[in-house]
């Protein structure tokens, strides 16, 4: 089985997190006041970290793990499931607690579960040791 669709998820998956981070980096108060977060210049220095920092890093190893062997894709699959596995579920918490929720949580919900939900399933496949990079 060629893991050429693994590859191509990694990618895409690294894709999306690099522009989103890009932007966190770029202009924070953009998607930090879609759902609410108000801060000020030091507040800003900190969602360009953490937020853009996190997502650019990750970004980079995924793109880092696609061009690797099978081992290190499965890796990186479980590592992306695990992530935004583990947003969705404190998202999902989140009201559940009295917090609030959007619009955009819902979107990111979807996208945080399918993602996950994909990187799972390619993880769980087999693979041919002969067609491995």
């Amino acid at each position: 089985m060629s893991h050429l669709p693994t590859r191509i998820f990694l990618r895409a998956v690294a894709l999306i997190l690099l522009v989103f981070g890009v932007v966190y980096v770029a202009d924070p108060s953009r998607l930090a006041g879609e759902v609410g977060i108000l801060f000020d210049a030091v507040g800003a220095t900190d969602v360009r970290a953490t937020y853009g920092g996190v997502q650019v890093g990750f970004a980079l190893f995924l793109f880092w793990a696609a061009r690797r062997q099978a081992a290190t894709q499965r890796t990186a699959l479980v590592a992306i499931a695990m992530v935004l596995g583990s947003i969705a579920l404190l998202r999902v918490l989140g009201p559940l607690l009295g917090d609030g929720w959007s619009s955009f949580h819902t979107g990111a919900l979807v996208f945080e579960i399918l993602l996950s939900s994909i990187a799972l399933w390619l993880a769980r496949r087999p693979t041919d040791p002969e067609t491995a990079p």
